[in-house]
């Protein structure tokens, strides 16, 4: 589990890097990992995602459209996400037989 910090994931500091290898080596050996704030920007960055800056700084000064536009935005690329993988795991099914034990 690693929490936050002062830091971002994008420095370019020794202690990020080394802070990002560890977290690699982590997801190479399938360890559980859960990261908080800046150990969940650490974990997408160490997985080859990009962390970008917010828009917003202060979180309590936005207002609720601009939210729910969001909330929409992210809601679609989840369902559409979600169907490419559920129609991928079907082709794969096709393929592989399952065997079921009981």
């Amino acid at each position: 589990m690693v929490f936050g910090g002062p830091d971002s994931a994008n420095d370019d500091t020794e202690k990020m890097k080394q802070e990002l290898q560890r977290i690699s080596e982590i997801l190479d050996a399938e360890i559980p990992y859960l990261g908080i704030c800046l150990g969940m920007q650490a974990l997408v960055k160490a997985a080859g995602g990009t962390v970008r800056k917010n828009k917003i700084k202060d979180l309590k000064k936005l207002d609720s459209n601009s939210m729910m536009e969001d909330y929409r935005a992210l809601k679609s690329q989840l369902e559409n996400n979600a169907r490419k993988i559920l129609t991928n795991f079907l082709e794969i099914a096709k393929v592989i037989p399952l065997e079921v034990s009981q």
